[in-house]
């Protein structure tokens, strides 16, 4: 079998070109084809996309760090459409302040940076006994959430180039005094409250209701003295059929039985008979009662012949036919 490919090996290697160049072109095309869909804007910010691939990194990143910080969390909400949705709009968000700390020209500074990681709790446990970081641990802290120490720095630095933004719209905004006393009055504000208690089994012995006063109210309020009609129902089900199939009896069981009750199963013997009557009349001559003697000779003639024919069979002019029942 060998020998026979190592001969044919050209042959071989030109079919499986066959095979395998269709197949590869076919899911190049699929491939690019769902490249493309992915790589289709969702979101347009500051003349920027916002691809679905984008999206779906944002999203994915987004999970990890809610099932980190709260492990019990159903994973059916986060895979939601209004989750999704959130992600959307806090990638949007971030954009526009990315795209407004760039037109303002703020960035942070390594400083900033290195002052903020020191800040992080995350990033402080790591740190071993003598005050040096681990490196290690904090390669691996920044991968579970699929990025390298660098990516996650440069992240760090521009959420605080973003914070720049929002935090200089907060710092330069006012209130009217109006305004703000309607806002802080609910958390200053105090008032005194008295509550009297009135128990109900502190007056019911001074209310002495009469029969009639209670028969008006009853006439008054009917409705709600009523309830809805219930009844109790006990009932049994016999099922002669289902009886029939639960019960087998053996040969022995049923010719005990037929013994023991032969008189009331049996009943009185019953016969049924069938005659031809051949009569002749009192003082008829011998001719006559010979030629009655002839018929009923042919009669049972041909009934022997054919048992079958007997009620089909002819009398006669003398002949009259009747039915009995005797025997019983």
């Amino acid at each position: 079998m060998f020998d026979s490919i190592r001969n044919h090996k050209k042959y071989l290697m030109g079919f499986l070109m066959i095979l395998i160049i269709p197949s590869f072109v076919l899911f190049g095309i699929e491939g690019y084809t769902r490249f493309n869909e992915s790589g289709a804007p969702v979101a347009v910010v500051d003349g920027k996309d916002i691809t679905k691939a984008e999206w779906d990194q944002a999203h994915q990143q987004e999970s990890q760090r809610l099932r980190e910080a709260m492990p019990s969390l159903d994973s059916r909400l986060l895979d939601s459409d209004g989750a999704r949705y959130a992600t959307l709009e806090r990638l949007v968000r971030q954009r526009l302040l990315a795209a407004a700390a760039t037109k303002l020209n703020l960035y942070t500074s390594d400083a900033r940076l290195a002052r903020d990681l020191q800040q992080n709790e995350a990033i402080a446990a790591l740190r071993k006994p003598d005050g040096a970081l681990d490196v290690e641990a904090y390669r691996q802290l920044v991968a579970r959430q699929g990025l390298t120490p660098e990516m996650f720095e440069a992240r760090v630095r521009a959420d605080l180039s973003q914070r720049q933004v929002s935090q200089g719209i907060l710092g330069s905004s006012f209130a009217p005094t109006a305004l703000a006393n309607v806002s802080l009055n609910a958390f200053f504000e105090r008032r005194e409250v008295r509550v009297a208690r009135f128990a109900a089994s502190d007056f019911a012995s001074q209310v002495k209701p009469t029969d009639a006063d209670i028969e008006a109210f009853y006439s008054a309020n009917q409705a709600s003295f009523q309830a809805p009609e219930q009844a109790e129902i006990e009932y049994l089900v016999l099922d002669a059929a289902a009886l029939q199939n639960s019960v087998t009896f053996n040969e022995a069981d049923v010719k005990t039985y037929y013994e023991q009750n032969a008189s009331r199963l049996s009943g009185a013997e019953e016969r049924r008979a069938r005659h031809i009557l051949l009569t002749v009349p009192a003082g008829a001559p011998a001719a006559d009662k010979d030629a009655v003697r002839k018929r009923a000779e042919e009669l049972l003639a041909q009934v022997r012949a054919k048992p079958a024919s007997f009620a089909d069979a002819r009398q006669g002019p003398v002949a009259r036919p009747g039915l009995g029942r005797q025997g019983r």
